[in-house]
């Protein structure tokens, strides 16, 4: 059962990385693969990089008019943690509105040696259209407490080596389109991609994601 959750998770890992590096929304379009490291003995959750990656005290207080912010910041766990820059895609769709709130990796994120944090949220939005996203909000939770082996969303950190997977989240958007913030605040389930997980162990989560809304037709 472990054996089957950890090949699962890293499998997941690898095709989000893939996407996100490419800029791409489709989950089939393209693939990565890289070296997983050697399995891990269960811990408690730690990212490995928390020192070099934890920013200042002090976040953004307001969305930048002038440009896309050349960062991001989630606290996780207490600590505040540092993120490429956020990007919100946008899609029209038959119910609402598919949203794709990503991180901007850079090249190297593919690479086994990376250590870098991201995160990726593929997620519908009953509103009418895309010009509306400042006035949406997602509300998710999880059926069990279980660790999900094929789903892609969540926070990665110290190069995917931690799944942080969704389990009580809400993400409000607000301002004025195109330039939107979105406010994420949950509770997400710790899983260890490089090893066996502490059962039963959850992380709670902040943080505002500015964002310069991109528009997709299909």
């Amino acid at each position: 059962m472990n054996g089957k959750r950890r090949s699962g998770s890293a499998s997941v890992a690898v095709i989000v990385t893939a996407l996100v590096v490419a800029g791409c929304d489709d989950r089939s379009a393209r693939s990565a693969r890289r070296n997983a490291p050697d399995p891990q003995t269960t811990q408690p959750f730690t990212n490995p990089d928390a020192a070099a990656q934890v920013a200042s005290a002090s976040q953004p207080a307001a969305h930048p008019l002038d440009a896309q912010p050349a960062k991001s910041f989630l606290t996780v766990d207490g600590k505040i943690l540092e993120f490429p820059s956020a990007r919100l895609r946008l899609t029209r769709t038959d119910e609402g509105v598919r949203a794709l709130l990503f991180s901007n990796d850079p090249k190297e994120a593919i690479s086994a040696n990376y250590k870098g944090n991201s995160f990726y949220f593929d997620i519908p939005l009953k509103i009418a259209g895309p010009r509306d996203v400042a006035d949406a909000e997602y509300l998710f939770k999880a059926e069990t407490s279980e660790a999900e082996t094929e789903s892609p969303n969540g926070i990665f950190l110290s190069g995917m080596r931690t799944h942080l997977q969704p389990q009580d989240v809400a993400i409000k958007f607000d301002g004025e389109s195109p330039k939107v913030t979105a406010r994420l605040t949950g509770r997400f389930l710790v899983v260890n991609t490089t090893g066996d997980s502490a059962p039963g162990q959850f992380v709670g989560v902040t943080g505002s994601l500015f964002v310069t809304v991109e528009m997709k037709d299909e």
